[in-house]
């Protein structure tokens, strides 16, 4: 399953701006639109994620293992590198060892926060873009399967 990349969902996001924005003649009324569009559908798609599809439910789990991954990958080594340079090596003076165990906590924490909010923003990107039109139908009709084609028939919403 091919997914897009996030300039495309970006480029995607930018044509719908444009027309809302040609829709309302004021920009600050189409940029509120959009913008509480995004958190209401973000809201739906956190609340109701077992509505969605199968592969979308397994494409987060995995991104969200990944992340944890990612953070487990740069929190370890740079504890223990940074607990090795601060407290075994009292030969260096602080203001030595003061910046070298800054750099070598901080900078795989920095790396691994960017990492996960930029697969984060991707992944609701993506939600939001694929079930925006979904949505909008699912409010007309209440029908779980305007969401998602392989959603059980015996479950009723409430």
């Amino acid at each position: 399953m091919s997914l897009p990349s996030l300039d495309e969902l970006l480029a995607r996001r930018n044509t719908k701006k444009k027309i809302l924005k040609d829709t309302f003649k004021e920009k600050d009324v189409s940029k509120i639109f959009f913008k509480e569009k995004e958190k209401i559908l973000e809201k739906f798609i956190c609340d109701h994620f077992v509505m969605l599809e199968k592969q979308d439910q397994e494409l987060a789990h995995r991104i969200r293992r990944n992340c944890v991954r990612a953070s487990w990958a740069c929190t370890i080594p740079s504890l223990s590198l940074g607990l090795y340079t601060y407290i075994k090596k009292p030969t260096f003076a602080w203001y030595v060892k003061f910046p070298l165990w800054a750099s070598v906590i901080i900078f795989p924490a920095i790396l691994g926060i960017t990492y996960n909010s930029e697969r984060s923003t991707w992944i609701n990107m993506y939600l939001i873009d694929k079930y925006e039109d979904r949505y909008d139908n699912y409010v007309l009709t209440h029908n779980p399967k305007s969401l998602s084609a392989d959603y059980p028939d015996n479950i009723t919403i409430s």
